[in-house]
């Protein structure tokens, strides 16, 4: 009676194992539907990253230092 549990976990790590191996032979791995969907989320990925960097660089841009130095008697005036 003391070997009971062992065996009911040993017994329990066999049935998944089973279960997951039954699963990886029968469910589909090349559907097309999910192929689609997963291309179409790398291409909107892309997309956004591409507008990130765009937003970065005009922000870099528009908020850019003049070249106008404190102290070389040049008015501050805004640059727009």
């Amino acid at each position: 009676m003391t070997f009971k549990l062992p065996i009911v976990v040993l017994i329990a790590l066999l049935a998944a194992v089973a279960g997951a191996g039954t699963t990886y032979v029968i469910v589909p791995k090349t559907d097309p539907e999910v192929a689609e969907l997963l291309r179409r989320q790398v291409e909107l990925a892309e997309e956004a990253k591409a507008k990130r960097e765009a937003s970065q660089k005009a922000a870099k841009e528009f908020f850019k230092a003049p070249d106008i130095e404190p102290g070389n008697g040049q008015d501050f005036k805004p640059q727009w």
